[in-house]
């Protein structure tokens, strides 16, 4: 089952025409359960880890991606949406040269 096409501006509203179309056949929803059941493990918490503030991100509210980047220790913000993999692979991946 893929995102419902209302929602696709949502994920996709900064990728070229011809990538959302592609992306909005891959998206699915997500279980209810991703937002209420708590996480049995979690390796941010033992890990090194890194949070990409997509800074653009219409899908996440901006409180929600602060309050969860704040478990990283390292954060780092892009001016993006919410898939930078699409929208800004090199960017990306320089970033994560740079924290990995």
């Amino acid at each position: 089952m893929s995102l419902r096409p209302s929602l696709a501006p949502r994920y996709v509203h900064d990728c070229a025409p011809e990538l959302a179309a592609g992306a909005t056949t891959r998206l699915v929803p997500q279980t209810a359960a991703a937002f209420t059941q708590p996480a049995r493990a979690a390796a941010w918490r033992s890990l090194p880890s890194t949070y990409v503030v997509c800074a653009d991100d219409p899908a996440t509210r901006p409180d929600v991606r602060r309050e969860q980047a704040k478990r990283a220790g390292t954060v780092v913000e892009m001016a993006c949406g919410h898939h930078p993999f699409l929208t800004r692979p090199a960017e990306l991946a320089a970033v994560l040269r740079q924290v990995g």
